[in-house]
């Protein structure tokens, strides 16, 4: 039997650059709910939705933790906030303060506790929790020298990905042959770890599922379609994959997590799956289930049955696609495969009954580009660096 949701709910949300922010800003306001937000990036893409009934500007907060978690409980004072969604990487930061957030506040934080965040979002950790529960894993090395790096290479005797422990969107990614004539050149040190991974060939999945006290309420699993190098995934189709659902199921029951989690798997050409990362908040698998009319219900209730997205569903952002297209000008099978893709998708940020965002968000480059001029970072890095969790102490 589900558990009904009543009344109107406060819901605060962070990581409001974030188009999965909007998007759950959109959905919850359709549900009836009261949304705010809290972000620290002054031009940001929910800046002027109109489901949003107020955007605060908080500290930033892996540079300002404590004002940032005072801001928040200011926030959820004042508005009478009933839950604190976290939706980006500063849910390591409100993590690390949830029992006193919960404490000074009626509301509630969704989210699970800061170790077990730490230990999924870090890429070596995770790992070594799929082998203690029993799940397929690809060999992994902790490195923390080009020494070590040589060494463990040698011990693995075959293709490798090399990453950092903490890291997004596969920016630095790199792919090793077995026997490499040239190391790249690579930040690494006691302070900033790698993982050298045996490398996997096969069909690269993503998931994205919430948890509610042990249940799963909402899961969808897709592939991740066009990709602009050096960032996350721009478009994305929702597939049928029972296996992966309940790999899922074995994985977090086996770490008692609650909220939201998303996975990156791949399945080699025998159909074993090997999960590689985790990422335990919102990812974009949230455009491919923001239709579903229980899918607010997977949040704060008990739905009868697991919330699915319709078969076949994609989803885009829309002027990154542009541009893609674009650069498949000069391949006529990837402007084909483009074409495809886009015709076929979702724009995830526009919405007639809330336009400006789409809009608005033309902007946003300018302002990522001033923070990476003021930085000497890129632009994918400027989007994040305020909020990074990259295992400070």
């Amino acid at each position: 039997m589900s558990t009904k949701l009543s009344g109107s709910l406060k819901i605060l949300l962070t990581g409001g650059r974030a188009p999965v922010t909007l998007e759950l800003a959109r959905v919850f306001r359709r549900a009836g709910y009261n949304v705010y937000i809290a972000e620290s990036l002054s031009n940001h893409l929910c800046r002027f939705s109109t489901k949003v009934k107020r955007n605060f500007s908080v500290p930033q907060p892996n540079r300002d933790s404590e004002g940032y978690r005072d801001a928040l409980i200011k926030i959820m004072n004042s508005e009478d906030i009933d839950w604190l969604v976290p939706t980006c990487e500063e849910i390591f930061q409100i993590a690390r303060w949830k029992g006193e957030i919960e404490a000074n506040c009626r509301g509630k934080v969704y989210c699970t506790d800061f170790n077990t965040l730490n230990s999924l979002h870090n890429k070596y950790t995770f790992i070594r929790q799929l082998e203690t529960y029993g799940l397929k894993a690809p060999e992994t090395f902790l490195i923390y020298s080009k020494a070590e790096l040589i060494e463990c290479q040698r011990q693995l005797k075959a293709p490798s990905v090399i990453k950092p422990v903490f890291s997004r969107f596969g920016t630095q990614v790199r792919y090793l042959p077995i026997k490499p004539k040239q190391l790249p050149e690579i930040d690494i040190s006691m302070k900033k770890p790698w993982v050298l991974q045996q490398r996997i060939f096969g069909v690269q999945f993503c998931t994205y599922s919430i948890l509610r006290q042990g249940k799963l309420t909402a899961h969808t699993t897709y592939r991740m379609g066009t990709n602009l190098k050096g960032g996350a995934s721009i478009s994305f189709e929702a597939v049928n994959h029972p296996t992966i659902v309940d790999f899922v199921l074995h994985f977090s029951k086996a770490a008692r997590f609650s909220g939201q989690i998303a996975f990156d798997i791949i399945q080699d050409p025998s159909g074993t799956l090997y999960p590689i990362e985790c990422n335990p908040r919102a990812t974009s698998g949230v455009h491919l289930l923001a239709d579903q009319p229980f899918f607010t219900e997977a949040f704060f209730g008990i739905p009868d049955s697991l919330v699915l997205p319709h078969p076949g569903a994609k989803g885009m952002l829309f002027f990154p696609m542009l541009y893609s297209g674009v650069k498949s000008l000069s391949d006529l099978r990837a402007l084909k495969q483009w074409f495809t893709n886009f015709k076929s998708s979702r724009d995830v940020i526009w919405d007639q009954s809330d336009p400006i965002p789409f809009f608005h968000q033309l902007t946003i480059p300018l302002s990522l580009w001033l923070i990476s001029r003021r930085n000497k970072i890129s632009l994918v890095e400027a989007s994040t660096s305020d909020i990074e969790w990259n295992g400070e102490s």
